[in-house]
């Protein structure tokens, strides 16, 4: 039900924004059963948020009742315990490519494996371990990095900025000898998605 909702790009980016409305999960779960159309702003941690998820219409509802539905699970997973020096370090070392980097708070969270989120000034990326590499990591924020830097130069659609930070995190990391690394984070991505070849 939800790929067929999202099938459009444009609006899976808006129901993603779901997952800053509340900073608890304790008080998502105390609205479950209101609809998001009723929620008043103090009823939520972001309520800038508001508009764009009910603009969002049944996909971000569904969002709302596969969380709940699988919350259950999710508490009965094991809380990843990560050493994020080694995470600093390679953040670090990719700064060189996307200097925007420097600004962010990284955040670290299982679920999203080899994909990232940015929205203010946090970027969240998945966890280093069963099969991500640091180096993975690290590039997907910086990514994520340089989408922000983007998105903040101009009127272009989700897809375009994403297109041109592709583009732009390649020539910057090749201007500061990091070609190859960045080919290796880049040969992971999902290229039938919309995503350019790195060429």
């Amino acid at each position: 039900m939800l790929a067929r909702l999202l099938d459009d790009h444009e609006v899976l980016a808006r129901v993603q924004l779901l997952a800053w409305l509340f900073v608890e999960v304790g008080r998502a779960r105390s609205v479950a059963l209101v609809d998001l159309a009723a929620l008043s702003p103090d009823a939520v941690d972001a309520p800038e948020l508001l508009p764009a998820l009910r603009r969002a219409g049944d996909a971000v509802e569904i969002l709302r009742c596969a969380v709940e539905l699988e919350a259950p699970l999710l508490a009965r997973l094991p809380r990843v315990k990560v050493d994020v020096e080694p995470v600093e370090v390679e953040l670090r070392r990719v700064r060189r490519a996307a200097p925007a980097l420097a600004r962010f708070t990284i955040r670290l969270l299982a679920p999203l494996r080899r994909r990232g989120r940015v929205r203010g000034d946090e970027i969240w990326v998945g966890v280093p371990g069963s099969g991500l590499t640091i180096e993975h990591v690290a590039w997907q924020a910086a990514h994520e990095a340089t989408v922000a830097e983007l998105s903040a130069l101009g009127d272009r659609s989700e897809r375009e900025v994403e297109h041109a930070a592709l583009d732009t995190l390649r020539d910057r990391a090749r201007a500061v000898g990091l070609e190859a690394e960045h080919a290796v984070w880049f040969s992971h991505l999902d290229h039938a998605g919309g995503r350019r070849s790195g060429t």
